[in-house]
């Protein structure tokens, strides 16, 4: 456990100045036994991690705003990377995202510095909540269905439009906001969704493609950020960059139905619930287990050993019956599908420059310079489909025929500037690829020749397969 007093700058504690004197926040003064492998797992995972970088990396609880959520520019961190921010983002029916400081210390805004040094973790109060401020009761806390405001500043830039990369110069403010998005009313989950949906989703491009923004695509800054794990995005399509003339529906998809309305005698704790915390292993918030867990810097390490959520098997049963196996050949052929995806990026000169580090693929680009004028929003598209998914580790699982067209059909624009069904050709006709969580790794050889076959076995069953 982090002390709570001083020099904890560089990192979160669970004990912060909110929580000094509140120890029922989290702890039963009557029972302080039972909850403790609880705690464990807790402690164990993402939420829990005093060192991680959606804990420490930032003094998040200056990053907040006091404009309206619907209008604001600001820089709304607060609401999520702190257990007191998320409290008063949901509490308020999702509008209030100010920052805050703990008893006796004055609230600082970023680019301001709290002189409260503690930072927070995602601790117990934030999803249970008895009414009166205690957790330990292990009631959940009630949120309303979730509603996203993905508002937009940004700008288009008076450059050199042969250009790769392009810097800035003449810069034209191009912003957007009352942007809201619903998501479907999904009982407890709806906690989970308002944090896990994402900063930013592909349809972003098309409005400000439109009247009154026509973004300038030639010389623009991208909107392909999504931010880390938007799961619930994914799961509720809402994230990807649509290609329009292609279907993107699946009458039989389920995932979203799972833990609503008792679907397959699956509860009604809603999906994100029912799916990562149905296990002995419940606080860990992880529906499988890796043979080697993936570190916060690279997903694709180790394989999945195990199967520890209860609720699969509900749908998948018979010869559809999920195994490790199975489960792991999907999330190899995501990883390589999107190291396909990737690798086009750099055969087709979007990104900036390649070492034997990294392949940067650039905010400020001409998106018109592949295809010509009108072109750049589905270019812009293909890296904001890259960008989200990569930031998804479980989107081969949310969502998994969604992602594969999402990803195929950003291949085939990326390939020529037509949707015509070239994605195995273009896939093999990489020379080189690189892996995108770890730019360490580098793709030649027998190495890149099964990458291309995972990515195309993944994409459209095999050689010859049609769009998923």
């Amino acid at each position: 456990m982090t002390a709570s007093l001083t020099n904890v700058r560089g990192r979160a504690s669970y004990v912060s100045s909110n929580f000094i004197g509140n120890c029922r926040k989290c702890h039963n003064p009557h029972d302080t036994s039972t909850a403790l492998e609880i705690g464990r797992q807790w402690a164990e995972s993402g939420h829990g991690d005093t060192a991680g970088s959606p804990r420490a990396s930032r003094d998040f609880k200056t990053y907040g705003t006091y404009q309206p959520v619907n209008t604001t520019f600001e820089s709304n961190c607060v609401r999520c990377h702190t257990t007191t921010g998320y409290v008063n983002f949901v509490s308020s029916g999702f509008t209030v995202q100010r920052p805050f400081a703990g008893p006796g210390f004055q609230i600082a805004q970023y680019p301001a510095l709290s002189t409260d040094t503690t930072k927070e973790v995602t601790a117990c109060n934030a999803c249970h909540d008895d009414g009166n401020g205690n957790a330990y009761s292990f009631k959940l806390r009630t949120v309303p269905q979730v509603y996203i405001y993905y508002n937009y500043s940004g700008s288009s830039t008076a450059t050199n439009p042969g250009a790769r990369a392009v810097s800035l110069q003449t810069s034209i403010p191009v912003k957007f906001n009352n942007n809201l998005v619903y998501y479907p009313d999904s009982g407890p989950s709806n906690m989970c969704i308002s944090c896990h949906a994402g900063r930013g989703y592909g349809n972003m491009i098309t409005i400000a493609a439109g009247a009154p923004y026509f973004l300038n695509f030639s010389t623009s800054t991208s909107i392909g950020s999504a931010h880390a794990f938007p799961g619930a995005a994914t799961l509720f399509q809402k994230i990807g960059y649509e290609y329009a003339g292609r279907d993107y529906s699946s009458a039989a998809f389920l995932h979203s139905k799972i833990g609503v309305s008792n679907t397959n005698a699956t509860g009604n704790l809603g999906p994100c619930i029912s799916c990562h915390m149905n296990s002995t292993e419940s606080h860990s918030f992880r529906p499988v287990a890796f043979s080697t867990e993936p570190t916060e810097t690279n997903p694709t390490v180790g394989v999945i050993g195990s199967l520890v959520s209860r609720t699969c098997s509900k749908c998948h049963t018979g010869a559809n019956s999920w195994t490790a196996t199975k489960l792991q050949g999907k999330r190899s052929g995501f990883q390589t599908a999107i190291t396909a995806l990737y690798g086009l990026f750099y055969k087709q000169g979007v990104v900036v420059s390649r070492t034997t580090t990294s392949w940067g693929i650039p905010t400020n680009y001409n998106w018109n310079r592949l295809y010509g004028s009108a072109s750049g929003p589905n270019t812009m598209g293909a890296y904001t489909n890259y960008n989200v998914l990569k930031s998804d580790w479980g989107a081969y699982a949310h969502n998994d025929r969604y992602v594969r067209r999402l990803i195929y059909d950003s291949i085939d624009w990326l390939n020529d500037g037509v949707l015509n069904n070239d994605v195995e050709a273009a896939i093999n006709s990489l020379a080189t690829a690189k892996n995108p969580w770890n730019s360490s790794v580098n793709y030649s050889g027998s190495e890149l020749l099964t990458m291309q076959q995972n990515a195309i076995r993944y994409l459209i069953g095999g050689p010859g397969g049609p769009r998923p």
